[in-house]
């Protein structure tokens, strides 16, 4: 079986993904997320993907970043998959971004310990780091403008 899924308490889903992975393999794998004892304490999903052959197509990605809704409901807003592939990388990028509409931020790591860090981070409430590895930009921890700084010039109200 090409998708093997596990809970890694206590807050994340392991998924070891290899060969030819379906769009069917995938529905039975969040179905698997879903029943797995712990698993409603998980906050993220990590996907190992480096013997990964072929995906499903952009039309089932896209159907699977809606049928993943139930997990992100739960509270797993993150997932992290960790490839060597470009080919893989480039398959996540793309599902990443229909998962988006779903409330499901999905990156894409060359490596395994990249991917670790960044959900570990993403999932233990610590401040939010560089979105992409290498990169300058941090998340904002909500959507609500930072409060103005206030400025020891001006005189307060009081």
């Amino acid at each position: 079986m090409p998708l093997v899924v596990a809970h890694a308490p206590p807050s994340t889903m392991l998924v070891r993904a290899s060969g030819w992975v379906t769009y069917e393999e995938a529905q039975g794998a969040i179905g698997q997320m879903l029943t797995i004892p712990g698993s409603a304490l998980a906050r993220g999903i990590l996907i190992e993907a480096d013997d990964v052959q072929e995906a499903p197509s952009t039309m089932e990605l896209r159907a699977l970043a809606r049928d993943i809704r139930p997990l992100v409901e739960r509270g797993m807003g993150h997932m992290a998959i960790a490839s060597k592939r470009p080919f893989v990388i480039g398959v996540a990028r793309m599902f990443g971004v229909f998962a988006e509409m779903f409330d499901l931020e999905v990156l894409a790591f060359p490596t395994l310990e990249e991917a670790e860090q960044w959900l570990r981070e993403q999932t233990s409430g610590e401040p939010a780091q560089p979105a992409r590895p290498g990169s300058d930009a941090v998340r904002p921890e909500t959507d609500e403008p930072p409060e103005p700084a206030s400025d020891p010039r001006r005189p307060t109200d009081g």
